[in-house]
């Protein structure tokens, strides 16, 4: 069996016998379109012939296919293609466990990244600027984090105690299946920047394939384990506390605080740390700021999952049953309050209009902050000015907050 043999992940249909290609059997890549390969008899070996058109960008076609069937289809297996994502960008994160080839000059047609994975990207950044430390950083507060991705990652892989800071509704439904699935594990090249070690009880499975060996022609026993099997869970632990995990590290809870994080919220919680005998103030002034939401339609909620619509301004409750958040609102005013004075670090992924608020707070109450401003949200801020003019390009709304 070749080094670096890939395994079938989802099912498919091979061109070469076009059988069934079963999940965690042996693959390779077949040059040719599939669509566009002949049909072959059974046992009978098909000749694969790259074509000689490739594709818009410039990559050969090809496709999946058994390893055995490429092996007596060529007498050997061809060379790995290149990597699509070497290709691209010039760079993969897979590194040395990529399956593809990362040789030659790269056809850089995409240097900028999309949406996703731009999370992982920003909380890896925090883990190298602000965990190198065993417990420095203990409490997080995600300021205006929407579904709860940046937070989940950080309660879920970092073991730090999140809360969200925002007037929409939390909802982890997605991230923990991701969670479930492996996907935040699957690249050891990121294993560095995850501190909780997988569960005994994460669920895991063994399957047993048997298929032909290519090379040697013997049929033998192939063991295949899935992402979050006992041996891949013992050796993916086994890289994270190489790593130098803290001990004893473990998924913490996380809080959501379904309120605006505004300049009142920032000097009231600057009374608050002079004075905590003004607490009775505190828990109304909580009380309203969480009233605020209601009658509001978030930026960027949706009104399907909250269940209701907007009507001549006004936020309507519908007849179809709202989605349940995952997160349950932090009710005590007194809970609330500790977040908020309690924070190790205060971040904010494209907070919108609490940009300004949250690096405020964190100069303010002198504490570490990490932003990455979005929307200048000009509409909403008529006095935010720079030499004398509104504050409406995405350049303008980063010399504002620096100066």
């Amino acid at each position: 069996m070749p080094a670096r043999t890939k395994l079938a992940t989802k099912s498919s249909l091979c061109p070469v016998c076009r059988l069934q290609i079963d999940v965690g059997v042996p693959i390779w890549t077949a040059p040719g379109d599939p669509q566009q390969t002949e049909q072959s008899s059974h046992g009978e070996k098909l000749d694969l012939v790259l074509r000689s058109a490739d594709s818009a960008e410039g990559v050969p076609v090809w496709s999946w296919a058994h390893l055995p069937c490429v092996w007596d289809a060529q007498t050997g297996l061809p060379p790995r293609p290149l990597c699509p994502y070497f290709s691209r960008r010039g760079r993969c994160f897979q590194g040395e466990d990529c399956f593809f080839q990362h040789e030659g000059a790269p056809r850089i047609l995409k240097r900028t990244f999309g949406k996703s994975g731009r999370v992982g990207v920003f909380r890896r950044w925090l883990v190298r600027t602000f965990l190198q430390s065993p417990h420095s950083i203990r409490r997080v507060l995600d300021v205006a984090g929407g579904k709860g991705e940046l937070a989940f990652e950080l309660a879920a892989l970092n073991g730090l105690e999140a809360t969200i800071v925002d007037p929409r509704n939390v909802f982890l439904q997605e991230f923990e299946e991701k969670l479930r699935q492996g996907s935040y594990h699957q690249n050891r090249a990121f294993l560095w920047a995850i501190h909780v070690p997988v569960p005994e009880d994460q669920p895991g499975e063994r399957n047993n394939v048997t298929c032909s060996d290519a090379v040697g022609g013997a049929t033998r026993d192939i063991a295949t384990s899935k992402r979050f099997s006992q041996e891949n869970r013992e050796r993916i632990n086994a890289e994270i506390a190489a790593e130098g995990q803290v001990k004893e590290c473990r998924r913490r809870e996380i809080k959501h605080l379904k309120m605006f994080f505004d300049q009142e919220l920032v000097e009231r919680t600057l009374s608050m740390k002079s004075s905590m005998n003004a607490l009775a103030e505190w828990n109304d002034f909580y009380m309203q700021a969480c009233r605020k939401v209601d009658g509001k339609a978030p930026i960027g909620e949706s009104m399907k999952v909250g269940s209701y619509a907007m009507q001549g301004g006004t936020k309507v409750e519908s007849e179809s049953p709202a989605v349940a958040p995952s997160v349950p609102c932090v009710e005590d005013g007194g809970n609330a309050l500790n977040q908020f004075l309690g924070a190790d670090l205060i971040v904010g992924m494209h907070p919108d209009g609490a940009a300004e608020a949250l690096l405020d707070f964190g100069l303010r109450h002198k504490v570490p902050f990490a932003l990455i401003p979005c929307c200048t949200c000009s509409k909403d801020f008529p006095k935010r000015k720079l030499e004398n003019r509104l504050v409406r390009s995405y350049d303008d709304l980063i010399k504002y907050l620096i100066d």
